[in-house]
């Protein structure tokens, strides 16, 4: 998923609002890795003591409909099945 620089400036305003520079581009770099879409919030960045930068730690977490599709791209993913 490629994202235009529109694009990318409203996801660094929104959803990673939280994130600097190095964050911002840590959090793309693991989406575009993932092919998850952070507009659909398969994946999120949750960062932690963003007021003391000596504790300052960010976290990218995969939502579970990101981990669905994940599974789904292995072609053995069937939800709900018996077997």
């Amino acid at each position: 998923m490629e994202l235009t620089p529109s694009q990318l400036g409203l996801v660094q305003r929104t959803i990673a609002k939280d994130c600097n520079k190095e964050e911002f581009d840590l959090f793309m770099a693991a989406a575009k890795s993932y092919g998850l879409d952070p507009f659909r919030k398969q994946i999120l960045p949750l960062v932690f003591s963003k007021d003391n930068p000596r504790k300052r730690r960010m976290s990218i977490v995969v939502s579970r409909d990101g981990l669905r599709l994940i599974a789904q791209r292995c072609g053995n993913y069937r939800p709900a099945s018996d077997k």
